[in-house]
């Protein structure tokens, strides 16, 4: 019959871990301030920037030619959604 008191070592383990995460919360929550929240139009500023500053293409093989020629490096945007500050 085994016994079912056995230590079991990745259990063990995690509940350290999850008993020290519980203790180590909320004396580290009083040194952590968060980011203060943009207005609207702030975002708005930002998004307009973003889109009209950065030459945008979408012809990857003619950047990585440009970007070998001018030894540059290329910025590399995968988005999912609208790029309208809400998203």
């Amino acid at each position: 019959m085994r016994n079912r008191f056995v230590a079991r070592p990745l259990q063990s383990a995690f509940l350290a871990v999850s008993i020290a995460a519980g203790v180590a919360a909320p004396l580290l929550h009083s040194r952590v301030q968060a980011s203060p929240v943009y207005s609207g139009q702030v975002c708005s500023e930002n998004v307009g920037r973003l889109t009209n500053e950065i030459t945008w293409s979408r012809d990857l093989d003619k950047v990585q030619q440009e970007a070998a020629s001018q030894d540059k490096l290329i910025l590399w945007v995968h988005m999912v959604g609208k790029l309208d500050g809400f998203t």
